[in-house]
């Protein structure tokens, strides 16, 4: 599947692969094109569902860096700073939240909007999904993975920073996880 802005005619890259059958989830970020909107191609028939998560003003800031690793489940592997390491394999339904400001050189005190994590579900136990959002607001009924049974899948999503400069993250399974963050807008 390819998203481009409209009147600019389908990319040659993909932003979602998938198999038959097979629910994925998948964040990118698309220019606006002709009349405000966003054009898809496809080259099978599908249910699609589209959630907007966000938009960058003229005049935002963004910053990226290699990923930084912020959170690590599993034994025996480190965080970049030492934080929020080895904290065991999550219970199924869990809500964990991920201190980001104040780490990584994004700024505490400053106004940072959005962060882009890369998140990826190591050896889920049974099919399901992860949702990011900012804890100060309730969860959003949208996915930003979809996983299969001891599948260890990652994806790409721009997330809002809770009023405490935090990442809340929701596990459907048990699993281990393994958040990095590449960049920021202030």
């Amino acid at each position: 599947m390819a998203a481009y802005p409209c009147g600019e005619g389908p990319l040659q890259s993909s932003i979602l692969n998938y198999a038959a059958g097979q629910t994925i989830a998948n964040g990118a970020t698309i220019a606006i094109g002709a009349g405000g909107t966003v054009c898809v191609f496809t080259q099978r028939a599908m249910d699609l569902v589209i959630d907007a998560t966000g938009y960058h003003v003229d005049g935002a800031s963004p910053t990226t860096f290699e990923p930084k690793r912020f959170f690590e489940t599993r034994p025996g592997e480190t965080t970049f700073d030492g934080q929020q390491q080895r904290v065991g394999c999550l219970e199924p339904q869990q809500v964990t939240t991920i201190q980001i400001a104040g780490r990584a050189g994004i700024p505490a005190s400053t106004p940072v909007v959005v962060v882009v994590v890369n998140v990826a579900s190591v050896m889920p136990i049974g099919p399901g999904f992860v949702r990011l959002f900012p804890c100060h607001k309730p969860q959003p009924g949208t996915s930003n993975l979809n996983h299969q049974d001891l599948q260890t899948i990652a994806n790409n999503a721009t997330i809002q920073l809770s009023e405490a400069r935090t990442v809340c993250v929701y596990n459907h399974r048990q699993m281990d996880l393994i958040p990095e963050v590449t960049g920021y807008t202030r």
